[in-house]
């Protein structure tokens, strides 16, 4: 999902993915995770692992009968967003984002908290297997911000800065939170 090279190696079967590039974003009840519980071959092989989850509170008895809309300048803002993205020019060789020295910083900070928080008492010890991948997941939450943020930068600036990486830390964290409520609801030992 990240783009680094895949080799496969099965009996009958030789496969090898140079550059895969897969983005899957879906929207289900609670009950469909659920059901990845029956499935225990997702277990330990890093399929749950590798989704970023946001379980929401119900609305429901909240909802609003005749919600504001949303204004046309914002709808045009984001369609311009939307189109400049999609129009970024694909580059021959691909494209080196790093960190400035104070988010370089801010990001060893980061994680050595979670790799306290990975020891057996710690708050994301009950989900190893995917809190193993937060790092990896903050930093690919940072290079989408960052492009989503001013794409006029892309051509002269390719190192991102602390407010950037604090946000994506800040999704990281909330992605911790739901993926120990998702582990719990597929069944998993968790104590949220």
């Amino acid at each position: 999902h990240s783009g680094d090279r895949v080799s496969v190696e099965r009996m009958g079967r030789s496969e090898t993915l140079e550059h895969p590039h897969l983005t899957i974003g879906i929207a289900v009840q609670p009950d469909v995770i659920e059901r990845l519980g029956a499935h225990r071959e997702f277990h330990g092989r890093g399929l749950i692992a590798r989704f970023l989850f946001a379980i929401p509170p119900s609305n429901v008895g909240f909802r609003e009968i005749r919600p504001e809309l949303m204004t046309s300048a914002t709808k045009a803002n984001y369609a311009q967003r939307v189109k400049e993205m999609l129009n970024i020019p694909t580059p021959e060789k691909a494209t080196i984002l790093d960190l400035t020295t104070q988010a370089a910083e801010l990001l060893d900070k980061r994680m050595a908290a979670i790799e306290h928080a990975l020891k057996p008492e710690g708050d994301l010890s009950p989900v190893t297997e995917w809190a193993s991948k937060l790092v990896g997941q903050i930093l690919r939450i940072a290079g989408i911000l960052w492009v989503a943020g001013d794409l006029s930068r892309i051509r002269y600036n390719k190192s991102i800065g602390t407010d950037t990486l604090d946000a994506a830390v800040e999704i990281g964290r909330y992605a911790a939170h739901h993926a120990r409520q998702a582990h719990q609801i597929v069944g998993l030992e968790v104590e949220i």
